[in-house]
């Protein structure tokens, strides 16, 4: 309706407004591919190991993705099913409950998983840039990321729709926001004591073999976003060996 709107009624000032967020999120985006360039290129260029730490790289970031998916999605849910000001009007229309019920999933699914998927351009921008793959790549990798998107979508609706049945909306909503910052918090501490500054430090092979080893201890084969990852690679040499990459898709 907001769309619909702007696009019959539009203004000079919303103009101005929608051009000035579009060239910011360009540049972002733009910025996040050459930043993720480098950091790829840098480290695909170390001997030995360089493509593993690639691949690597590429899995914890879906790893990333993964519970951030699961915790917007929960928290979007949240104020989508049932802090929802609308809530009360659509339920007195002649409309089946099950029909808002997916309205307002299809709802929490777009407002949790839009930045997600943007911060995806540069990702599968920056691994594409480093491979070279054939064009297939794209619509596979995008293909992919549809049951990747609807996952924790649907673990974090059902977890909601579980919880509260023993607890009330906004003080699950507190609670979420609490657990949140918790997380970030731990996320942090978590990254600075894997201390991956030894990446690029001199050692010798058994110090990169044990560090390699506690990098790949959070990695976790199987989660979606090891699948994701791993159809995701497959997906740069689909042409040779299809089943690298349909085999994790079917799991997802």
């Amino acid at each position: 309706m907001r769309i619909r709107n702007a696009l019959v009624r539009p203004g000079s000032i919303r103009w101005a407004r929608a051009t000035f967020l579009l060239l910011a999120g360009v540049t972002m985006l733009g910025c996040v591919f050459g930043l993720l360039r480098l950091v790829f290129g840098y480290f695909d260029r170390q001997p030995l190991i360089g493509p593993l730490l690639v691949s690597r790289m590429f899995s914890m970031a879906f790893l990333t993705f993964l519970f951030m998916l699961l915790y917007s999605n929960i928290m979007a849910s949240l104020s989508s099913h049932f802090l929802s000001r609308d809530l009360p009007l659509l339920m007195s229309l002649p409309v089946r409950p099950v029909a808002v019920f997916a309205a307002k999933s299809v709802e929490a699914l777009a407002g949790s998983s839009w930045m997600v998927v943007l911060m995806c351009v540069p990702l599968f921008g920056a691994f594409a840039a480093l491979r070279r793959p054939p064009l297939s790549f794209y619509p596979l990798a995008a293909l992919a990321m549809i049951p990747f998107l609807l996952i924790p979508a649907a673990a974090g609706q059902a977890l909601n729709n579980g919880l509260l049945r023993y607890f009330p909306a906004r003080r699950m909503r507190e609670a979420m926001l609490l657990i949140g910052a918790l997380m970030f918090s731990a996320a942090g501490v978590v990254f600075r004591l894997l201390q991956p500054e030894r990446l690029v430090s001199r050692t010798d092979d058994m110090q990169v073999l044990e560090f390699l080893k506690t990098l790949a201890a959070p990695s976790a084969p199987w989660l979606p976003s090891a699948w994701m990852a791993s159809a995701a690679i497959a997906a740069t040499r689909a042409g040779r060996d299809p089943l690298a990459y349909w085999g994790p898709s079917a799991l997802l």
